[in-house]
């Protein structure tokens, strides 16, 4: 395991860059939350946690010890604000947890829509809790659907993984309308997740809450594709770029996203130091936040080899003094404000 002593020397230090505070989201602001930033096991390890004999692993521990600190990480996941609707980017294995640390904490109390990357299970395995998100009717029963925007490949392995979110076995289940709220024998009642399924094509723009929303094609080890999104209006708003989970960008991608011009956001993909069959080291992150020259790049997907927080934040602030990039590791729970709506 690399530890925080093989960060790469990117030069001496000039007084460090201030990093994302965490502050509460005024409640009319919109913006980005980041509501998880590790890696699929999330932060901290059990195996660092269950196996070391002592603490070796400072990043681990340090999560384990600090709960709201900026080394215990979630899957990744973001909440895109836009006029007080959120649109959560990624559901996976630890949303429940993430929604319960941060959504309080920045006045959300439910999700509009869900937008998928790909169907692995840090990106899925929390549509299961979407149910707890969604308004419910007097008697119980969920009302409207929340909409689920995700591509046929993601679709097909959602079916299997949760078979009984798919119109075709709940045909039978009650709703609000069912009189007396009565159901046949032969049906096992079960409040699941009311959810609209939206089929996306890899590269067909879609607007999702009055937003435009450009999907690209990303390669996440081999020719595994997941979804990377141009986010926000082509003149006079925040544009953000979201590259979560990626291995390659196809030339394809690439130039999309260099027709674009200004960019305010990155959120970029870093696993660690080290090269990766399926996710951007950090040195690939920093090459391809040179090329783009966003105001801001943040990067997640972070693993405890990326070394502490704080301390890699600071090798990281050199960047901007020598070459005027502002480039972080996002943290759980920083909410950065941006502005969606497009000025005449």
């Amino acid at each position: 395991m690399m530890r925080n002593n093989d960060i790469p020397n990117i030069g001496p230090i000039d007084g460090p860059l201030e990093e994302d505070p965490v502050q509460a989201r005024k409640h009319d602001s919109d913006g980005v939350l980041f509501l998880g930033t590790g890696v699929s096991t999330g932060l901290p390890r059990l195996s660092c946690i269950l196996t070391d004999q002592t603490p070796s692993c400072p990043v681990c521990f340090d999560g384990y010890s600090n709960p709201t600190g900026p080394n215990r990480r979630c899957n990744v996941s973001i909440v895109i604000i836009h006029r007080g609707f959120p649109l959560l980017i990624d559901c996976g294995k630890t949303t429940r947890e993430s929604v319960l640390r941060w959504f309080p904490y920045h006045n959300i109390s439910q999700i509009h829509s869900i937008l998928l990357t790909h169907g692995h299970a840090d990106a899925i395995l929390g549509l299961d809790d979407v149910r707890d998100l969604q308004f419910k009717s007097s008697n119980g029963f969920l009302n409207s659907p929340i909409n689920v925007f995700l591509n046929q490949q993601t679709y097909e392995w959602c079916s299997h993984v949760f078979p009984y979110l798919i119109p075709s076995f709940q045909q039978t289940m009650p709703n609000e309308n069912t009189e007396n709220n009565e159901v046949s024998n032969d049906v096992s009642f079960r409040r699941v997740s009311n959810i609209k399924w939206n089929v996306i094509e890899n590269t067909q723009p879609i607007e999702i809450m009055d937003v435009p929303i450009h999907p690209i094609e990303l390669f996440h080890g081999g020719n595994y594709i997941s979804l990377g999104f141009i986010i926000g209006f082509p003149h006079n708003a925040s544009r953000i770029i979201h590259l979560s989970d990626v291995s390659q960008i196809p030339e394809s991608s690439m130039n999309i996203i260099l027709s674009l011009g200004s960019i305010d956001l990155l959120i970029v993909d870093a696993i660690n130091h080290k090269k990766h069959y399926s996710h951007f080291n950090l040195e690939q992150a920093i090459e391809l936040a040179r090329k783009l020259r966003a105001k801001k790049t943040r990067l997640v997907g972070i693993d405890c080899g990326m070394g502490l927080h704080s301390q890699v934040n600071a090798k990281l602030s050199q960047l901007y003094h020598s070459e005027h990039l502002d480039i972080q590791l996002a943290r759980d729970g920083t909410f950065l404000p941006m502005n969606f709506h497009p000025q005449p």
